[in-house]
């Protein structure tokens, strides 16, 4: 879009309008233009149409500023859009858009043709992986932005997320590097907050729902008063003779925002332990609250700074103090403007090729007419000139040097044909390739296993503690049993036993001998195409491109059966760790609808007797219809009744290995290593089921078929 030296950075937030006009006269920055246009009340407020206070807005602006004809950058907000990380492996500078464009495809939770999306690689001297971020946004949310500037006639040439524009106009002025340490950038705006960590020439970008309506909020709670005089009490609190009670009013919100903060500083710690965070940099008119930069300097612990003025902007006349004292609102509108300047350190333009294409050739109409007619008088010469050669040809026929052209031609197709035996005789064939393999992925349980002892420990469970017998020092939560399912990329494996129908709450039955009580959860649906459940449940669904993991989870408590218990510990364990650096699978979004709850008595289930062989049949028949799951035996049950036959000769192989386990178990009993819970203990089962989606891409097991395979073959596994 850098085709113009005068750019326009248009930022339409949930308060305000800010425009600002940049013009580049060599490695000088003059501002033109800086426009502030206040909504009449904020997007925020109850009852506000959003989509008109931005047409009017950027109405009034276009009426008051002659911009037709301006390169015209605008942008949207970070909570509209996706932004991911991820790193990839050491790849060829070739091959690195198409592993992105596989990545992207993992990361962004819609189908790449309805979105718009860009990325930006990071590459560090001292770590040979490349880091890459994506940047989406769905093309529909473009497209209500683009149609109100069509509707004035304007053509806005680029659109980028507001934290990569407030990083671009950060990282110009204060002339960032790969060697800048670990800065924080914290744009507060009305309704969310861009947190961005810049780390020797890394990018990490979370954007989380609170701003300033938050604070608002707070003021129209504590001091019963309407929306607009609680905004403008905020702005004026420093002024008022009552800021104290108003700072005590909205210092929960502060400790909150702290902890928010707080919370995405150390998930970045996890990733790259070897950071430490420097300063903070504040933007946002949120940002010269109360007390707010010394609250969170305390909570920090480090040097929180306001951007109070831009060092690479100039601004002529009298007007200039009082741009620099706006700094703090117009960051992202700097960032915009250096993006149509071509100076922006993260060039994401998501507006669609389509549409840029269009604007192009518009603006070029008036040159179109002129250019065909030069283009036909140089294809007249062009066409003229081929048919010379051809005659030429012609005329050489026979001559000693076609003689000489057409034995070379003999001469390389020789050598063709002899390099192409000597290829097939290196090629490796199917069996080694697939021996090869067996030793792919064999970290994954390793893995799962880690994840599985994490959530118990942040529900309470201590498993490296001895238990004691005093019930004081029960363990909070007990593995019972921990099941995997295999689901293949085809969508081929076993599928979740159930899911919870949307609007159906499981409740316990009630038991009034003392026995043990049962939640009956009915099955969830799956659609034609065996994808996931409608309802919510972890369906049969295409895996990831190396497949799934379906993972059951039973965990014994002695939480007073309350699902929510669950939701808030394990289920929050699964929710904040989906995403991780280093993890071999990606865990779905699993809601509390995924749980199934039962109370059992732990002395009727650990004392149950061993069964006499004369009944060891029928128990290891029960057993099985146990193991397939409620889908396995209603689908079934009428299959065993018209083949009795081929029933009990399974059974009986069945009985066989269980007669040999209980003889393995009299020569080399395992030891007794007690329970999580004393005997006759009542405890609540909670049965947890999610999905772990393998990340890398899908592999191909060769077949006799495929005996002279190429050794290239097995390049995607090579690669992890």
């Amino acid at each position: 879009m850098a085709s113009s030296n005068v750019c326009w950075g248009v930022e339409v937030g949930a308060g305000a309008l800010k425009a600002l006009k940049l013009a580049r006269d060599g490695d000088q920055l003059r501002v033109l233009e800086f426009v502030e246009i206040a909504h009449p009340r904020p997007m925020s407020a109850p009852d506000v149409d959003e989509a008109d206070t931005v047409r009017v807005a950027v109405g009034t602006l276009a009426s008051q500023h002659s911009m037709t004809g301006d390169p015209i950058a605008i942008s949207a907000p970070g909570q509209a859009g996706f932004v991911r990380f991820a790193k990839l492996p050491p790849t060829e500078p070739k091959q690195v858009a198409n592993v992105v464009k596989f990545e992207a495809a993992q990361q962004i939770p819609f189908p790449l043709e309805d979105v718009e999306w860009a990325y930006q690689t990071f590459v560090s001297e001292d770590d040979p992986d490349i880091e890459v971020g994506i940047f989406a946004i769905t093309r529909e949310r473009v497209m209500e932005r683009l149609a109100v500037w069509e509707e004035l006639k304007l053509e806005p040439g680029a659109l980028a997320l507001s934290p990569i524009a407030a990083f671009n106009a950060i990282a110009h002025d204060q002339d960032f590097t790969d060697e800048t340490p670990g800065t924080v950038i914290l744009d507060i705006g009305t309704t969310a907050t861009d947190l961005i960590v810049v780390d020797s020439g890394r990018v990490w970008i979370r954007t989380f729902p609170m701003g300033g309506h938050n604070f608002t909020e707070a003021l129209v709670s504590s001091f019963k008063i309407d929306y607009a005089k609680a905004e403008r009490l905020k702005r004026e609190a420093d002024r008022r003779k009552e800021k104290r009670h108003i700072f005590q009013a909205m210092k929960p919100v502060y400790s909150d925002f702290a902890q928010d903060v707080q919370r995405s500083l150390a998930y970045y710690k996890q990733l790259h332990p070897e950071t430490e965070f420097r300063r903070m940099i504040g933007l946002g008119s949120t940002f010269k609250l109360l007390g707010l930069r010394k609250f969170l300097s305390q909570s920090l612990q480090m040097d929180v700074e306001r951007c109070e003025r831009f060092n690479k902007l100039s601004v002529d006349g009298p007007r200039a103090s009082d741009f620099q004292s706006k700094a703090l609102q117009f960051a992202t509108a700097y960032g915009l403007a250096l993006q149509g300047l071509g100076l922006a350190s993260i060039d994401a333009n998501l507006v669609p090729t389509s549409v840029v294409r269009a604007n192009v050739w518009r603006r070029k109409t008036p040159w179109v007419a002129t250019a065909a007619v030069v283009a036909l008088i140089a294809g007249g010469a062009s066409f003229l000139r081929p048919m010379m050669d051809a005659r030429a040809v012609e005329a050489a026929q026979g001559s000693p040097e076609m003689r000489n052209v057409e034995a070379a031609k003999r001469q390389g197709r020789l050598q063709k044909e002899a390099w192409e035996q000597v290829a097939a005789q290196g090629a490796i064939g199917y069996r080694a390739e697939n021996v090869r393999r067996l030793l792919d992925r064999r970290d994954i349980h390793e893995h799962l296993l880690r994840d599985v002892r994490a959530m118990l420990v942040s529900g309470g469970a201590a498993p490296d503690v001895p238990i004691a017998g005093s019930p004081d020092e029960w363990r909070g939560l007990s593995l019972h049993s921990l099941r995997t399912d295999y689901l293949t990329p085809a969508g081929e494996g076993p599928r979740a036993p159930f899911a919870t129908p949307a609007g159906v709450q499981a409740a316990p039955a009630t038991s009034s001998g003392g026995g043990t009580a049962a939640v009956t959860i009915e099955r969830g649906g799956r659609d034609e195409r065996g994808g996931r459940d409608a309802r919510g449940g972890v369906g049969g669904g295409v895996g990831g491109g190396a497949g799934s993991l379906v993972v059951t989870l039973s965990i014994d408590a002695t939480n007073s059966g309350q699902r929510a218990f669950i939701d808030e510990t394990v289920l929050q364990w699964l929710r904040d760790h989906a995403e991780r650096e280093g993890a071999p699978y990606t865990i779905e979004p699993v809601g509390v609808d995924a749980v199934a709850m039962e109370t059992v008595q732990v002395g009727r289930a650990a004392s149950a007797p061993e069964p006499d062989p004369g009944q060891t049949e029928r128990g290891t028949e029960r057993e099985a219809d146990r193991g397939a799951g409620d889908d396995a035996r209603t689908t079934r049950r009428d299959d065993r009744r018209t083949d009795r036959s081929g029933e009990r000769r399974a059974s009986g192989s069945t009985t066989a290995a269980a007669r040999e386990s209980g003889a393995l178990r009299e020569i080399a009993p395992l030891p007794d290593v007690g329970g999580a819970f004393p005997v006759e203990a009542t405890v609540h089962r909670y049965t947890i089921r999610f999905e772990a989606t393998l990340k890398g891409p899908a592999e191909t097991r060769f077949s006799p078929e495929d005996e002279e395979a190429p050794a290239t073959a097995s390049a995607g596994a090579a690669s992890r």
